[in-house]
């Protein structure tokens, strides 16, 4: 079963739940607070065939600069947030 993130607007904290795809979770497993929960979207990344004249060291410096620009969007993306 895959493993989904949603954020409880109630009591402001996010779990993991694993259900079947076609399930509709909207009850919080931590606050058992019913219909204001939503799903966090996940990030997927998808990784491109590597052609096998490049070199190897180039393509994991270019994979770690995406990874590294991935990370800051992130950082301020969540910059606002307030976790408790």
């Amino acid at each position: 079963m895959p493993l989904y993130s949603y954020f409880c607007k109630e009591c402001l904290k996010s779990s993991d739940i694993n259900h079947l795809m076609d399930e509709v979770v909207s009850i919080c497993p931590l606050c058992s607070f019913e219909g204001n929960i939503e799903r966090i979207p996940s990030k997927f990344r998808t990784i491109n065939k590597v052609e096998t004249t490049s070199n190897p060291g180039e393509v994991i410096k270019e994979s770690m600069e995406e990874i590294d620009n991935d990370i800051k969007e992130e950082k301020e993306r969540l910059k606002g947030r307030e976790w408790k």
